[in-house]
């Protein structure tokens, strides 16, 4: 069994704060978007740990009770945040079009797509115009999820081996080949590199790789002596170095995540800071804070702008929304019977 680690989601607070500090144009804050790599890691390594729990049998049950609960997860609060930023889009944006058919590929999964067709440069300034820019992140994991638990199924319980051996060699073998797409894609096409799930997979197989390696580390009850301080310092301080640097910086920071998860425990100085209420709330929160905060923000470029005063209420606006939405549609919700078979889920 995998215990549940409640150290995560003030991991996740950390990587949707740098994140929003980045689109805020905060200065210093210009590797802020690595706050996603940050997310995909996470994404690997909570997945892994869920299916590890799971005992099923047969794939088809095996693969109907995951996006059950991905579903779930996922899809009521994209589809809320989604109606309303089409509706504020269209009344509020010119010429709406290429955003409203964003977000229509975001329900889908495919918007990382999208925005690469039409040879979208995430760092160019009309990207931060488009509302739905921001769910190319979730069309990268839903993609990965397409595949992922036939991969769980086939090397774990089609063997009805109870190691996680075989999945361990062939996440490690395609992230290999991830990383030198990613790599190699940089240096000629860098949107691409950006967008499409195959240069991105290992970022996710990175996390999937950290739970087998803390499963392993806990059942065999080995200890590492390192303190995960430093790592959460080198991992905050790899955010400030130069956008030039972006690939090292990108691999940096998903190693030293998988690290840090890795190493913080109970009894360090980072897992009580990892463990106090309000930081572990925004991590709760970060999905829906997430979602909302990027229309709100691409909104206000068309309208009033961006500044110190803006951010006054801008803030606590994408806050608001967030606690609500968490509250009353994605823990209510994820929570509920879709089905005659009940599959609530946590994650």
């Amino acid at each position: 069994m995998v215990p549940f680690r409640k150290d995560l989601n003030s991991l996740r607070a950390l990587a949707v704060a740098v994140i929003i500090l980045f689109h805020f144009k905060i200065p210093y804050f210009g590797n802020g978007y690595l706050g996603v790599d940050i997310f995909f890691v996470l994404s690997g390594f909570v997945i892994t740990g869920s299916l590890t729990n799971r005992k099923i049998g047969s794939l088809g049950d095996f693969i109907s009770q995951f996006y059950v609960r991905r579903v779930k997860r996922l899809v009521p609060t994209l589809i809320l945040v989604s109606l309303v930023t089409g509706i504020c889009t269209i009344a509020l944006v010119y010429k709406p079009g290429f955003s409203i058919k964003t977000g229509l590929y975001s329900l889908i999964g495919f918007s990382n797509h999208s925005l690469l067709n039409a040879s979208t440069d995430y760092f160019s300034s009309s990207t931060q115009l488009n509302t739905f820019t921001h769910t190319w992140s979730l069309g990268v994991e839903e993609q990965f999820y397409f595949i992922f638990p036939i991969i769980f199924w086939l090397t774990v319980y089609f063997r009805k081996s109870p190691q996680n051996k075989l999945l361990f060699f062939v996440i490690g073998i395609f992230s290999v080949i991830s990383i030198y797409l990613f790599i190699c894609l940089n240096n000629v096409n860098q949107s691409m590199a950006y967008f499409i799930m195959p240069s991105r997979f290992w970022e996710l197989g990175i996390g999937c790789l950290t739970s087998i390696f803390t499963t392993y580390i806990r059942e065999s009850k080995r200890e590492i002596k390192i303190y995960s301080l430093p790592i959460l310092l080198l991992l905050i301080s790899s955010l400030f170095i130069p956008h030039i640097h972006h690939v090292s910086n990108t691999i940096s920071v998903v190693l030293l995540t998988s690290l840090l998860i890795i190493l913080i425990k109970p009894g360090h100085i980072s897992f009580r800071i990892f463990t106090q209420k309000h930081i572990k709330y925004i991590g709760l929160i970060s999905y829906s804070l997430y979602l909302w905060h990027w229309p709100i923000l691409s909104l206000s470029r068309w309208t009033v702008g961006i500044d110190l005063y803006t951010a006054l209420w801008q803030t606590p606006l994408m806050v608001i929304l967030s606690i609500l939405t968490y509250k009353y549609v994605e823990n209510t919700l994820r929570k509920s019977t879709w089905s005659l078979k009940s599959r609530n889920t946590t994650l």
